[in-house]
């Protein structure tokens, strides 16, 4: 059971390539950058880990895909359990399903733990699934076993088990009532987060605890994932803000003329923290501290822009 007919996006980003070709799917065409805000995207969040990387963060917001369908009063069904016969169903049905995953067990992905990482499920063989990912412009396969180990992982904020679902059929979507709506719940979650690690709090703690990095025992390996973090890995470019940037630009180019503004700013400035991480990542580790200390600085100046934008957005939606 392969769907017929069905596009593949490769975009920046994961998450929103995955939406666009299945919104694409269903006749409706819309931006990358406007799915993104859409789903209410752009975040943060920070964690302290005992395993490799020992720190990790991401700049994008949780359950991207689930919070799109929620908006659009169609939420998804998350399986919340193994049942191949939910994938099954949906395909006779022919309907694609969404999938958060961990890329550690998917064969064409290098060996390293990248959590919620989306993809769009659109075929099933005897004993593999058929995907659409950014990971290649043709479709993708891999045993039904790697899939299932792909989805069977709890990372929070990031990843819940058994996040897939199949994909709601759309009409329409109203943009001009949706895109306020979004907007506000973006600069709801910054501004007061679920969580001491999210949001603006989790970037304080983030800045924080930079200069801290050089003492870490994989402090290599903790600068070059934070650097991919950043630059690379679906964000498409300085920690998802240009993407944020451009959502801002299509919805009201006057309103929010200032605020698209500075965080094409700040998407520099995560791009020249970033690049202070890569150096770190590959230099001597007693090279390491000075980077880490540069890098904490960036990262307080970013803090302190963002505070001021999601407050200055705050206050041109009320």
């Amino acid at each position: 059971m392969i769907l017929e007919d069905i596009p593949h996006y490769v975009g920046h980003h994961c998450s929103s390539s995955a939406l666009k070709t299945a919104l694409a799917y269903d006749g409706i065409e819309l931006s990358e950058a406007l799915i993104f805000g859409l789903a209410s995207g752009l975040g943060f969040f920070y964690s302290i880990e005992d395993k490799n990387p020992s720190r990790r963060f991401n700049g994008r917001a949780p359950d991207l895909e689930g919070n799109f369908y929620k908006l659009i009063d169609t939420p998804l069904d998350w399986a919340k359990k193994w049942d191949l016969s939910i994938i099954e169903k949906s395909l006779e049905n022919k309907r694609p399903l969404i999938a958060q995953t961990d890329i550690f067990p998917i064969p064409y992905y290098d060996d390293s733990h990248f959590i919620g990482h989306g993809l769009l499920l659109v075929g099933l063989k005897e004993d593999a699934v058929v995907v659409a990912d950014i990971a290649a412009s043709n479709f993708l396969e891999m045993p039904i076993s790697a899939f299932r180990a792909s989805v069977d992982v709890e990372h929070y904020p990031l990843l819940e088990p058994y996040h897939y679902a199949t994909m709601p059929e759309l009409k329409s979507i109203d943009i001009k009532k949706l895109a306020p709506i979004a907007l506000e719940k973006t600069i709801l979650y910054m501004l007061e987060p679920p969580s001491p690690n999210e949001g603006l709090t989790g970037m304080m703690f983030f800045a924080g605890d930079l200069v801290n990095w050089a003492d870490l025992n994989d402090s290599q390996f903790v600068a070059r994932f934070g650097y991919q973090a950043i630059e690379k890995r679906g964000t498409g470019g300085g920690n998802f803000r240009y993407l944020f940037a451009d959502f801002l630009t299509e919805i009201n180019s006057q309103k929010y003329k200032d605020v698209i503004f500075n965080f094409r700013y700040s998407a520099k400035l995560w791009t020249n923290l970033a690049s202070k991480l890569k150096q770190a990542a590959f230099c001597p580790p007693a090279e390491q501290k000075e980077l880490f200390v540069a890098a904490a600085e960036i990262g307080k100046k970013i803090v302190g822009l963002e505070t001021d934008l999601f407050n200055e957005l705050k206050s041109l939606t009320s």
